[in-house]
């Protein structure tokens, strides 16, 4: 078994914890932009974490696993944070990306803008993929009386 994972993500709690902890990284833009995307990659750990459980539990009981619709899938914990982890995890790539470019061609500009900054840019995926998620609901009620997702659960029913 692979223990590297385990020990990487436990190193960016100790880091998580560490920057929250001091006041003079608490305030800096760049820490507090670090610590979102620690805690978006942590999420999306967390919710394929949630999905093995789930699917662990499956395995252990040897049950038959009728289908499901999309709209019963839609409606599970693991599907909701896995739903909105994903695209926000890409997201805060790209705000992370566009938050360097921002301090490097206006550095005068960075330099004044406040901690509330930051959080918006952490924000910002959140609100993306919250969009996303009401988009995937409307689709898979479309498709409320379809039974066609297997047992794992995963949205790949819709087509």
């Amino acid at each position: 078994m692979d223990y590297v994972t385990y020990y990487i993500y436990l190193c960016e709690g100790y880091l998580v914890i560490f920057i929250c902890s001091i006041k003079e990284f608490r305030v800096q833009k760049e820490f507090i932009i670090y610590v979102g995307v620690l805690l978006y990659d942590a999420f999306f750990g967390l919710s394929h974490v949630f999905a093995g459980s789930i699917r662990i539990q499956v395995y252990l009981t040897e049950k038959y696993i009728p289908l499901y619709t999309p709209w019963m899938c839609f409606h599970l914990p693991q599907v909701y944070l896995w739903s909105i982890t994903t695209p926000a995890t890409g997201i805060i790539t790209i705000v992370s990306a566009i938050d360097r470019f921002i301090s490097i061609m206006y550095p005068l500009t960075y330099y004044q803008l406040r901690s509330r900054y930051s959080f918006f840019m952490i924000s910002t995926p959140l609100l993306i993929s919250c969009v996303f998620v009401v988009i995937e609901g409307f689709q898979c009620y479309e498709l409320r009386n379809v039974y066609n997702v297997h047992d794992n659960n995963a949205m790949q029913g819709l087509d």
